[in-house]
């Protein structure tokens, strides 16, 4: 998934995501079939191989992504030890209930550990789906219902972007060194970054255009990703005037962007 977003494929790493999230959401039906005596033929009917050759074949085109409503739980940041830096709930449920965090916060200490060794980046809670990514301080973690792939995306931003915002990355560590929680709402640029990452419409994060690669004059367009929600309407608008532009849709960070 993350060599198709370098590569700005993003039905085929929306597609990926989605198996993840399909798998992930099969697992208790896997383990209980391994524990029963179901049929070979039954096995082979519930693992759809069919589909799967068909993929591998190409037989299958991948769909266009389909816009989900997503909806946005609850974001923490956790430092070493699984303390909690900074909690935003998006829904009143968890507004209203402080068990229901501090459940969740024991629940999540017992594979925290686990799973970054292994480099998993998801888990699901129920309904629910818990993103993991992790900075040389802390560790953020999103909460929401709907499709992985959309909400990877605006984690993504929310963090690049807080890495870039000086103040908060001040508020931040002095936090971590006093070993206190942040409010959210006494800390405005905080609070607006993360109802801008997380509250932002989904589309908005898709790169609007491919960008131009002739021989004919064209327009460089250099910006920061965590600008991207500002610059995208704009080189959208130049693009629709016939402006040849090209800017980055996702360089790695190894690749020589002359080349590009």
């Amino acid at each position: 998934q993350n060599i198709a977003d370098e590569h700005d494929l993003q039905l085929l790493a929306n597609e990926i995501s989605k198996e993840h999230d399909r798998l992930l959401e099969e697992v208790q039906i896997w383990e209980s079939i391994k524990k029963s005596k179901i049929s070979i033929s039954e096995r082979l009917k519930l693992a759809s191989v069919d589909d799967v050759i068909d993929r591998m074949q190409g037989k299958l085109a991948i769909e266009p992504l389909e816009p989900i409503e997503e909806q946005p739980v609850v974001l923490l940041i956790l430092v070493e030890g699984n303390i909690l830096l900074l909690s935003y709930p998006f829904s009143e449920k968890w507004k209203q209930d402080d068990n229901l965090l501090g459940s969740f916060l024991t629940a999540f200490s017992t594979f925290r550990d686990e799973y970054i060794s292994q480099g998993l980046d998801r888990a699901k809670f129920g309904e629910e789906t818990l993103l993991l990514q992790s900075t040389d301080s802390f560790l953020i973690c999103y909460l929401f219902r709907g499709q992985t792939y959309s909400a990877k995306q605006k984690l993504n931003f929310f963090s690049e972007a807080l890495n870039k915002e000086d103040h908060a990355m001040e508020t931040i560590k002095r936090a971590v060194s006093n070993k206190e929680e942040i409010n959210a709402s006494e800390n405005p640029q905080i609070e607006d970054l993360i109802v801008k990452s997380f509250m932002t419409d989904t589309e908005l994060f898709q790169t609007p255009f491919k960008a131009y690669t002739g021989d004919e004059p064209f327009v460089f367009a250099s910006y920061a990703h965590a600008n991207k929600l500002e610059v995208y309407p704009i080189i959208d608008y130049l693009n629709k005037m016939d402006v040849k532009i090209w800017y980055d849709e996702g360089i790695p960070i190894s690749e020589n962007w002359k080349n590009q």
